[in-house]
C-alpha cells in the first residue's frame, strides 16, 4: 500500500486559525504525525481500494464461470444418471420377466409331471386290476418312486439355477446403483468446496 503523507505545518496552522492555542495546535499536529508515521503503511489509499475492487471483479467473473461449468457438469451427470437408471430399470424388468417365464415353465413342467404321474397311477391301477400280483405291485411302485424322484430332482435343480441367476443380477444392479450415488456425492462435495473457496476465502 502507498504511504500517506501528513502535513503537520498545515494542520497546525488550521488549528491556530480556528482559535486553538499555538502550543496545543503544534502538539496535536505532532501527535497525529506520529500516528500516521506508525500506521501509514497499513492505511488503504484510493488506488488500493480500486485495485481491490478490480480483484473482486475478477474473482466474481471467475466464480461465475466456475459455477457455469459446474452447472453444465451437474446437468451432464444428471442426464447420464437418469439414462443409467433407465437402463437399470429395463434390465430389472427383463430379469423379472425372464424369472417369471422360468417359473411359468417350471409350473408347466410340474403340471405335466403331475399329469404324467396321475396317468401312471391310473395305468398302474388298471394293471393291478388286471394282474394283482405282489411282485408286479412292488416293481411298479419302485418304478413310480424312481420316476417321481428324478422329476423332483430336475425341477429343484431348475428352480435353484433360476434363483441364483436372478440373485446375481440383482446384486450387480445394486453395485451399479451404489457407484452412481458415490459419483453424485463427489460432484456435490466438489461444488460445495468451490463455493466455500470462492466466498469464504476469495483471495486463496
Amino acid at each position: 500500500m502507498t504511504t500517506v503523507t501528513f502535513d503537520t505545518l498545515q494542520f497546525a496552522n488550521r488549528l491556530k486559525a480556528a482559535g486553538v492555542p499555538c502550543a496545543h495546535a503544534e502538539a496535536e499536529a505532532s501527535a497525529l504525525a506520529e500516528v500516521f508515521a506508525g500506521q501509514g503503511d497499513r492505511l488503504a489509499t484510493k488506488q488500493d481500494v480500486d485495485a481491490l475492487g478490480h480483484r473482486i471483479d475478477l474473482i466474481e467473473v471467475a466464480t461465475k464461470q466456475d459455477f457455469a461449468q459446474l452447472g453444465a457438469r451437474i446437468e451432464q451427470c444428471e442426464t447420464a444418471t437418469k439414462q443409467e437408471f433407465v437402463r437399470l430399470e429395463a434390465r430389472i424388468e427383463q430379469s423379472e420377466t425372464a424369472a417369471k417365464q422360468d417359473f411359468a415353465r417350471l409350473e408347466a413342467r410340474i403340471e405335466q409331471s403331475e399329469t404324467a404321474a396321475k396317468q401312471e397311477f391310473a395305468r398302474l391301477e388298471v394293471q393291478i386290476e388286471q394282474r394283482a400280483t405282489k411282485a408286479d405291485l412292488t416293481a411298479l411302485e419302485a418304478r413310480t418312486k424312481d420316476e417321481m424322484g428324478r422329476v423332483e430332482e430336475r425341477l429343484e435343480a431348475k428352480i435353484e439355477k433360476s434363483a441364483l441367476r436372478l440373485h446375481g443380477e440383482i446384486i450387480a444392479l445394486s453395485h451399479q446403483i451404489g457407484l452412481l450415488r458415490w459419483m453424485m456425492g463427489l460432484i456435490v462435495a466438489g461444488v460445495t468446496s468451490l463455493i466455500v473457496k470462492a466466498f469464504i476465502f476469495p483471495g486463496v
